[in-house]
C-alpha cells in the first residue's frame, strides 16, 4: 500500500461519513417534529418514512457514485484502467425489505423503549416535565441511535458494493477489507481487524457488522500473493498503531463467525455469539430486486389507502392494516392529513420514477 492509497481510503471515509451525517440530520429533523403520541400511530409514521424516501433514495445514489469514483481511483493508482460502465441509479441496499420499512424503524425503536412503561402515553410534549420528560427523550434517543445505524450500515453496503462492481467490471478478482477501528467508539471494529486478513473475490459481499465502516481496496495489479500479504500485513500493522496499538496478540485473541443476515448478507459476530438471522434467505440487491420492492410498496399503499379513508371519515375509529408480516394501527390526530400527503406524494414519485401501474 502507498501513502496516495492511503490517502485515497481517508477520503473515501470521510465523504461517506459527511454523507452520512447529513443524511441523518435531514432525517431527525422531520422526526422530531412529531408529538409523543404520533410516535405510536402507524397512519403518521408510515407517512414520515414516505416523506423520507426520496432523500433515502439520493443518499444511496450518492453512496453508490462515491463507491465508483473510489474504485476508480484506486484503480489509476494502481496503473490500472477503468473498464465497463457503473450501474446508474438506486438499487436498495437490502433484500426481504423496503425502504419504507426501514426508513420506520426509528418510530419501532421508540416503541421497544417505551414499553418498558406502559403508564407513561403523554400525548403532547407541554404535558411532561422532570423524570417523565428525560424518559421520553430517552425514547427518542433510541430512535435516532436506530435512524444512525441504518444509515451507517446501508452507506457502507452501498458504497462498497459499488466499488467492488466497478472493479469486477474493470477485470479486477480480489479485494479486501480495510478497517477503521479509530472511529469506532465502542470497539466492535475489532471483528473487522479479526476478520481483515482474508482476501475476498469481487463477486463476493464483505461481511459486515452493526455501524460498521470498513472501506475496501485492492493490493496490488501483480499476481505475486507474497507480495500482497506483506503489503497488507503493513497496513494491518498501520490500523492496530492508529487504534491505540492493537497486538497482534489481541488479532488473535479475538474469534469470528460469520452468519448469513436475511436483509443485509454476511454478518460479522464474536464466535458463539447468538446473532438474530431472521429467516436465512438471502439475494444480493439488484435491479430486478428494486422493482420488486417498489411494487411491493404500492401494494401497501393500496391497502393502507382505505384505512386513511376511514379514519378521516370518523375520528374516533381505530383501523388495523396487516401488511404481510406487519401489523399497522391507525387512528386520527392532526397529523394524519399531513402523514397522508406525504405518503401519497411519494407514491405519485415512485410510479412515474419505476414506471408502476397506479
Amino acid at each position: 500500500m502507498t501513502p496516495s492509497s492511503d490517502s485515497l481510503q481517508d477520503a473515501y471515509q470521510s465523504q461517506r461519513d459527511q454523507l452520512t451525517k447529513s443524511f441523518v440530520k435531514q432525517s431527525w429533523d422531520v422526526w422530531k417534529t412529531l408529538t409523543p403520541a404520533d410516535w405510536w400511530n402507524g397512519a403518521v409514521t408510515i407517512g414520515v418514512s414516505a416523506k423520507l424516501a426520496p432523500a433515502y433514495e439520493s443518499f444511496i445514489e450518492a453512496a453508490r457514485r462515491l463507491g465508483v469514483s473510489y474504485a476508480d481511483s484506486v484503480l489509476q493508482n494502481a496503473g490500472m484502467s477503468p473498464g465497463g460502465e457503473p450501474l446508474d441509479g438506486f438499487i436498495v441496499t437490502r433484500a426481504n425489505t423496503t425502504p419504507l420499512e426501514v426508513l420506520e424503524r426509528p418510530a419501532l425503536a421508540y416503541r421497544h423503549a417505551a414499553v418498558q412503561m406502559p403508564q407513561l402515553r403523554p400525548v403532547s410534549w407541554d404535558e411532561l416535565s422532570g423524570t417523565d420528560l428525560a424518559t421520553v427523550a430517552s425514547w427518542l434517543q433510541s430512535g435516532l441511535d436506530r435512524l444512525r445505524t441504518i444509515a451507517t450500515t446501508d452507506m457502507t453496503l452501498a458504497s462498497n458494493a459499488a466499488a467492488t462492481e466497478r472493479w469486477a467490471r474493470s477485470g479486477v478478482n480480489d479485494y479486501i477489507r480495510v478497517p477503521h477501528p479509530e472511529l469506532s467508539d465502542t470497539g466492535t471494529c475489532g471483528l473487522c481487524i479479526a476478520a481483515a486478513t482474508r482476501i475476498y473475490h469481487t463477486r463476493d459481499l464483505m461481511p459486515l457488522h452493526s455501524n460498521c465502516k470498513c472501506g475496501v481496496t485492492v493490493l496490488t495489479n501483480d499476481n505475486d500473493p507474497e507480495r500482497n500479504k506483506n503489503a497488507y500485513r503493513q497496513l494491518l500493522d498501520s490500523l492496530y498503531e492508529d487504534a491505540g496499538g492493537k497486538t497482534n496478540l489481541d488479532l488473535m485473541s479475538i474469534k469470528v463467525q460469520t452468519v448469513t443476515n436475511s436483509e443485509i448478507g454476511p454478518v460479522l459476530t464474536a464466535e458463539g455469539a447468538a446473532y438474530s438471522t431472521g429467516d436465512g434467505t438471502y439475494s444480493t440487491p439488484d435491479l430486478a430486486m428494486t422493482n420488486s420492492q417498489m411494487k411491493r410498496i404500492l401494494s401497501h399503499y393500496r391497502k393502507m389507502a382505505d384505512a386513511y379513508k376511514r379514519i378521516l371519515a370518523d375520528h374516533s375509529a381505530r383501523v388495523e392494516v396487516q401488511l404481510d408480516h406487519r401489523k399497522y394501527e391507525l387512528h386520527y390526530d392532526y397529523h394524519v392529513r399531513q402523514a397522508l400527503n406525504w405518503y401519497e406524494s411519494y407514491i405519485r414519485l415512485l410510479t412515474n420514477r419505476f414506471s408502476l401501474a397506479s
